[in-house]
């Protein structure tokens, strides 16, 4: 993957995969006082307890001096998750003594094993942490805070700096023989977080072609605040680029595209981009060919017709 964002605040990342990071003080400069940091991959723990303090985190334990980690999600009824150093610029103390050969794979385009193998080397320089608050599966379901804020934050760290989901993530236990954590499924957390890294990109993608197409097809031009002497056409181009950057989030997007008339375009193109409209069908109106497929019925799509279907969808709700 391609790194984005690299001189920007990591809150414009996390806020593009919709996570609101309560920001600690200081976060910008609190590091480890070893200062080595080329990372390779995010490396994912949970804290074995519910008790576990955000004091915890920041100065650490009897063993460990803080920062331990840069990005705590804590399971309570505020539901927050906590920046506490810049994930893609501080080393924190986290990963601790492991398995080399585990580097190696990730490094070498590989995912980790499940079980490492003797420790072999120190983890900090490598790894950037991610720490769940939680003990077992329980603390975990899939449609829970803790979890799916888990998922954003490595999506947004894998699209900040363009590591490769399904490689470049990896358990606190597949580091060391001496963790157990997380209690996670990975093969499926990677799975989870390579879907929100598409979802999230196309999705926005999809909602600006559709209005390109139809202010190209109708002529309805925008209404509302836009920059000076910024016609439709400059005015898409411009929200696209600050969706690829980071500057614009799918919720802020929603609200810009508000401004077009018709007032509710933003709500239909929402509920056409995220259930009804293929893949296939925003890359120009053609079909995946497979192989062995019938060539002359690929050839038969009407694609001026479905894109006159689209608009009329658009235009009558």
């Amino acid at each position: 993957m391609t790194p984005h964002q690299l001189g920007r605040p990591f809150t414009d990342a996390a806020a593009l995969f919709g996570v609101q990071l309560s920001e600690v003080e200081g976060w910008r400069d609190r590091k480890s006082t070893a200062t080595t940091f080329t990372p390779v991959g995010v490396m994912i723990h949970h804290t074995a307890s519910d008790n576990t303090r955000l004091s915890t985190i920041l100065n650490g334990n009897a063993t460990t001096p803080g920062p331990l980690v840069p990005l705590y999600v804590e399971d309570n009824p505020a539901n927050q998750a906590w920046l506490v150093a810049d994930p893609a610029a501080n080393r924190c103390n986290h990963a601790g003594s492991g398995d080399l050969a585990q580097l190696e794979r990730v490094q070498n385009g590989q995912a980790p094993l499940e079980n490492p193998g003797p420790d072999s080397g120190g983890g900090n320089r490598w790894w950037i942490g991610i720490e769940l608050e939680g003990d077992g599966p329980e603390d975990f379901p899939p449609d829970g805070y803790v979890y799916r804020t888990g998922v954003a934050l490595t999506a947004a760290i894998c699209w900040h700096l363009g590591f490769d989901p399904l490689v470049a993530i990896i358990g606190h236990r597949n580091w060391s023989r001496r963790k157990i954590d997380p209690a996670l499924d990975l093969p499926t957390f990677r799975q989870a977080v390579k879907l929100l890294l598409e979802e999230t990109m196309s999705t926005a993608a999809i909602r600006l072609e559709i209005v390109r197409i139809f202010i190209n097809r109708t002529g309805a031009p925008p209404t509302g605040a836009a920059h000076t002497g910024e016609n439709a056409q400059e005015r898409l181009t411009r929200l696209a680029a600050e969706v690829a950057a980071g500057k614009l989030t799918l919720a802020g997007l929603d609200s810009t595209l508000a401004d077009f008339s018709p007032p509710d375009l933003a709500a239909r193109i929402a509920k056409l981009a995220n259930r009804e409209i293929p893949a296939w069908w925003m890359a120009g109106g053609i079909p995946p060919t497979n192989t062995g497929a019938d060539e002359e019925a690929t050839a038969d799509i009407d694609t001026e017709a479905l894109w006159a279907d689209l608009i009329d969808r658009i235009e009558n709700g």
